[in-house]
């Protein structure tokens, strides 16, 4: 797979192909459901003619349904792009598929989604962590030149525990937050990330 640095150096006509095998590779292998548009049968959201990048299901893109894996927001369109959203077009990137992650983003296994659940690209008898388990699995299966996931400090709103991220050490991936790399793991790192 390419990195995200290599792939901000492809020209359009490169960037255009990419994106074509991203997404025949993403639909021949569904069983992943690294994407909710895998899971659903759903054609893939796309925005943009830049980068592809994945896109957690609780980050508003505008004009795309955003259930953060809920079978009680389905049918809620997003009014607006979030800032993030909005920085990535600016940068010449492009959400590109909504990826999979526990409901309301209350677990640390991918395995509580309205859609269904989520397998780990390294070993498909384990998780890939959670909540961001889709964003994790899709980098690590080469399915995301980049996902989009989400910074969790607590789980469930109780602001005395803390849980570490299990969803990129699962995937062997590496995590940014900030300006800052999060390397938790020693297995070998894949050519993508999590921003």
């Amino acid at each position: 797979m390419i990195t995200l640095k290599e792939a901000l150096k492809l020209s359009a006509g490169e960037v255009i192909e990419l994106r074509n095998e991203l997404e025949k590779k993403i639909f021949a292998d569904r069983e992943l459901g690294a994407y909710v548009e895998q899971l659903a049968n759903l054609p893939l959201d796309k925005l943009g003619a830049g980068v592809p990048i994945a896109i957690k299901d609780n980050i508003q893109v505008k004009g795309w349904s955003v259930t953060s894996a809920s079978k009680i927001l389905q049918g809620y369109i997003a009014p607006y792009n979030a800032t993030v959203i909005e920085k990535l077009l600016a940068a010449g990137l492009a959400p590109f598929g909504r990826t999979n992650m526990d409901e309301f983003a209350m677990g640390n296994t991918t395995e509580n989604s309205y859609y269904g659940k989520t397998l780990n690209p390294l070993n498909r008898e384990r998780v890939p962590g959670g909540s961001s388990g889709g964003s994790a699995a899709a980098v690590g299966a080469g399915l995301a030149v980049a996902a989009l996931g989400g910074r969790r400090r607590t789980s469930g709103g109780c602001s005395r525990k803390r849980y570490r991220r299990l969803d990129t050490p699962a995937c062997s991936i590496l995590r940014l937050r900030g300006a800052k790399a999060d390397l938790r793991t020693r297995e070998p790192l894949r050519p993508g990330l999590i921003l």
